[in-house]
């Protein structure tokens, strides 16, 4: 099976319903699951993805 890696900054426009480029990576995840592509990342991804989601928080 093929796989994608999935960045900080593609996982934060996923989540982030404001994010600028949030439609375009919801498209593209909902892709790369239709294409039945393995989408992979890191512990250090989620963490920075944690981190920015705090920092969201936090500003509120």
């Amino acid at each position: 099976m093929s796989s994608v890696f999935l960045d900080t900054v593609g996982l934060i426009a996923i989540w982030d319903e404001s994010d600028q480029w949030h439609s375009d990576a919801l498209l593209a995840y909902q892709r790369i699951i239709s294409s039945r592509l393995l989408p992979v990342t890191t512990t250090g991804i989620f963490l920075e993805c944690g981190n920015a989601a705090a920092l969201i928080v936090l500003i509120s």
